[in-house]
């Protein structure tokens, strides 16, 4: 006989495992096997997890997540130009009007943060500057006239025959103007950077495209006689095309997750020119200055 309110040991671990199993099976998952487990949805793999830190697989873990940003640009230069060309008298007369003046840069940046600090960033800047020229032309002019002379006797014309006269002059004058000329700027930059807080340290450097073009202004060209200054609306060539390359210090700080305002002082000059000159003196910039950057974050890393 045996009690009711009494089982069997073989059937109490019986009973005793079979209820482990259905709790377990209730949530979706089979504890006695879980090689054979089939997760339904998120809420169940969260389960378990939980219940068997075991099961979880290495290949979950993919780090953190590239951070997207995007960012208007705002800086000023001081910028010194360089010419170069074919005709070294002709380079040395315009490098003689040069003066130091200073350029404003505007644009926008599209670049992405990887782990471990490095980033990437590529974009499009607009830059524009105005400096005197002044230039002391010295130039022999030349002039062709036509002369006709007429042989008569009495009232009969015997003969006549035409003589070009030439006659040269010295010219000297002081030419002034303001020049204007733009510059386009498409950068490939590359940096790094640490965190401290809500300050950001690092280094960035570059390539970029330049379109340089001159806008207004007078510039130098050689004609017969001398060097003489001529109005820039006149001549063919008025936009060079340069390589350049730059090195910057980063100093950023994170007003919130997605905003930050960062501070780049940095050099960059010119490399050496893409546009076919044919012997025509070119400019290489040099600039010296700094940039300020307003980035939002699209998406954060986490």
């Amino acid at each position: 006989m045996i009690v009711p309110t009494e089982q069997p040991l073989a059937l109490a671990d019986e009973a005793a495992t079979s209820g482990r199993e259905v709790r377990h099976a209730a949530g979706g998952l089979a504890w006695a096997r879980p090689g054979m487990l089939q997760l339904r949805s998120s809420i169940l793999k969260r389960e378990l997890l939980a219940a068997d830190p075991r099961v979880a697989s290495p290949m979950e873990f993919r780090g953190p997540r590239p951070a997207w940003w995007v960012a208007a640009t705002a800086g000023q230069f001081r910028e010194t130009r360089t010419w170069h060309g074919g005709d070294a008298q002709l380079a040395n007369a315009l490098q003689g009007t040069e003066t130091p003046h200073h350029t404003l840069n505007f644009g926008v940046l599209a670049g992405v943060a990887y782990r471990g600090g490095w980033g990437l960033a590529t974009g499009i800047e607009y830059s524009a500057a105005r400096y005197d020229f002044n230039h002391l032309d010295q130039f022999r002019s030349m002039r062709d006239s036509l002369v006709t002379h007429v042989i008569t006797f009495n009232t009969q014309v015997v003969d006549s025959y035409v003589d070009t006269l030439t006659t040269y002059t010295e010219v000297r004058r002081t030419v002034a103007a303001v020049n204007h000329y733009t510059s386009i700027r498409v950068p490939l930059e590359g940096s790094w950077h640490t965190a401290w807080r809500r300050w950001h340290f690092g280094v960035r450097g570059g390539l970029a495209l330049e379109f340089n073009t001159m806008r207004s202004g007078v510039t130098l060209m050689n004609e017969q006689g001398g060097t003489r200054s001529v109005d820039v609306s006149t001549t063919e060539k008025r936009t060079a095309m340069l390589l350049s390359g730059g090195l910057a210090a980063d100093v950023g700080y994170a007003i919130n997750e997605r905003l930050a305002l960062w501070a780049s002082p940095g050099y960059a000059t010119g490399l050496f020119s893409l546009s076919p000159t044919d012997g025509t003196p070119y400019a290489v910039p040099e600039r010296l200055g700094i940039r300020f950057r307003l980035a939002y974050t699209l998406r954060p890393s986490r």
